[in-house]
C-alpha cells in the first residue's frame, strides 16, 4: 500500500520567482500543495457525483490529484514557475495537468531540462533513443504566462497513478 505520507512527503513544489528587477524574494510567494483522490457520492436527490477529498491511503492503480496553489503576498508582481518532481512510485497521467494561465513543461531527465514531452527522447532497454512516454516524466514545470500581481492568486494540478 501507498500511504498518503509518502505521495507528500515525496512530492513537492519549488517555485522560481521572476521581477521585472530580477529574483523576487522567496518571501513573496506562498504555496500550499494538497493531495486528492475523487469519489463517486450520491446525493440526497439520488444524483451521483464525482467529488474531491482528501486522499487517506492509496493502492496501486489510484489515481491522485496534486494541486498547488499560490499567492504573491509580495509588493511587486512576477512571474511564477512551479516545478513538481514526480517520485517514481507514480505515473503521470496523459493530458492531466491543469495550468490555466500557465505553460506546462516536462523532464524525463531528472529535472535538467525542460520541454514538451513530444521533444524528449530516452533511452530504450535496447540502449536506442526512443520517444518519451508518460511513465518517463520525472518533473512536472508550469511557468505563469504574465506577472502575478501582488495580492493575486491561482492554483496547477496534476493527476498521476500509483503504479
Amino acid at each position: 500500500m501507498f500511504s498518503t505520507r509518502h505521495c507528500l512527503a515525496s512530492i513537492g513544489a519549488a517555485a522560481l520567482l521572476w521581477s521585472a528587477s530580477g529574483l523576487a524574494s522567496p518571501e513573496a510567494i506562498k504555496l500550499r500543495t494538497q493531495v486528492f483522490q475523487e469519489q463517486e457520492v450520491v446525493g440526497a436527490d439520488g444524483v451521483r457525483r464525482v467529488q474531491r477529498v482528501p486522499a487517506s491511503n492509496v493502492t496501486s492503480g489510484s489515481e491522485v490529484i496534486y494541486e498547488v496553489g499560490y499567492s504573491n503576498t509580495g509588493p511587486k508582481p512576477f512571474q511564477i514557475i512551479i516545478t513538481n518532481p514526480l517520485p517514481s512510485d507514480l505515473i503521470y497521467q496523459s493530458n492531466a495537468a491543469r495550468s490555466v494561465g500557465a505553460q506546462l513543461e516536462f523532464s524525463v531527465d531528472g529535472g535538467q531540462t525542460f520541454g514538451p514531452l513530444t521533444s524528449k527522447r530516452v533511452r530504450g532497454l535496447d540502449g536506442q533513443l526512443r520517444a518519451a512516454q508518460y511513465s518517463d516524466i520525472t518533473h512536472v514545470r508550469w511557468k505563469t504566462a504574465r506577472a502575478i500581481k501582488p495580492g493575486e492568486a491561482g492554483y496547477v494540478s496534476l493527476r498521476a497513478r500509483v503504479r
